[in-house]
């Protein structure tokens, strides 16, 4: 239930995204909000598969939020979970979220290298969508590596047992401290 309403608010702030507007209100804070809960909440019943789902979702709301560190932890852990359950398509698309984060994080190889694994991938399951989806990635990280150097960013901090930690100004208002520690 809370996936769902977690996607509710994600369709929102999506929609708003998509319009070049700002998300209204805490749409996105609310969004993460949930979307953490439900991620928790799958941890505890051992629904690995609905897991990495919620993260997959968490990571994009991340890169809406701007915030690449935390999304690409979020992938990770979603590409961790789907090789643990050789779900292969969540596992492309956890690479392509993976790719996205290194993007944002203007982290040109990585993305590249992450994108490449996707669409590999997609090709292996014969998802077209999917290996455009790769393609453009790579081309995006291609065309930035030919102009500037890459620089890199500091890792993800995590908290106790590798879950993903609220970025700093979440976590002063008090947001998820349940369930992140």
């Amino acid at each position: 239930a809370l996936q769902a309403i977690a996607s509710v608010y994600q369709a929102f702030v999506r929609e708003d995204s998509d319009s070049g507007l700002t998300p209204r209100g805490d749409m996105l804070e609310e969004a993460l909000n949930f979307m953490l809960l439900a991620s928790a909440a799958h941890s505890e019943l051992r629904d690995t598969r609905n897991q990495a789902q919620a993260l997959l979702q968490l990571s994009n709301l991340y890169l809406l939020d701007e915030d690449g560190d935390a999304s690409l932890q979020a992938a990770k852990e979603a590409r961790e979970l789907a090789e643990k359950l050789d779900e292969v398509n969540v596992e492309a698309s956890a690479l392509l979220a993976m790719a996205d984060a290194q993007l944002l994080r203007d982290c040109w190889e990585e993305a590249r290298d992450a994108a490449e694994d996707a669409r590999d991938i997609f090709r292996d399951i014969q998802d077209s969508e999917g290996e455009h989806d790769a393609n453009e990635l790579i081309d995006r990280a291609c065309i930035n590596l030919e102009r500037k150097p890459e620089r890199r960013r500091k890792k993800a901090s995590t908290g106790p047992n590798g879950a993903i930690k609220p970025p700093k100004k979440r976590s002063e208002k008090g947001m998820w401290s349940d369930v992140v520690e």
